[in-house]
């Protein structure tokens, strides 16, 4: 895989749609694959197809009255052919003014000459002590 400029391009265009709550963005970049799954930070955000994804979205920039303040850090981005990732440790802005770091993960794949979301993956880390009572080797 090489990096892509293109797959970073298509990552941003991601988090700006999260951040500004545009559901009709979401609509056109996750792919219709029956393949699709997005895993949430929280344990009951595990939301398998296209459908079910864009009602995700659309409920929740409504519950929240537009998107979710976050922003990525560097973003890895890399593809092989129709196929390609992205990673980065955005950053959640809390309504405090707090800001709670997480990681996240993608794939894409291009369909009609256009990168669209197949998996992503999102997580809040949690130190190795806090799961198996004992440090281990990071």
């Amino acid at each position: 895989m090489e990096e892509s400029a293109e797959v970073r391009a298509a990552a941003m265009r991601y988090f700006d749609a999260i951040a500004n709550g545009d559901a009709g963005f979401m609509e056109q970049f996750i792919s219709r694959e029956p393949c699709v799954l997005l895993v949430g930070t929280d344990l009951n955000e595990w939301w398998p197809g296209y459908d079910k994804i864009v009602e995700i979205w659309r409920g929740q920039f409504e519950a929240v009255g537009g998107g979710f303040p976050i922003k990525p850090t560097e973003i890895e981005a890399y593809s092989e052919g129709s196929v390609g990732m992205f990673a980065t440790r955005p950053v959640f802005s809390g309504p405090d003014g707090s800001e709670v770091p997480f990681r996240m993960t993608a794939v894409v794949h291009k369909e009609d000459g256009e990168w669209k979301l197949v998996m992503s993956h999102a997580s809040f880390g949690i130190p190795n002590e806090e799961v198996v009572e004992e440090e281990l080797p990071v």
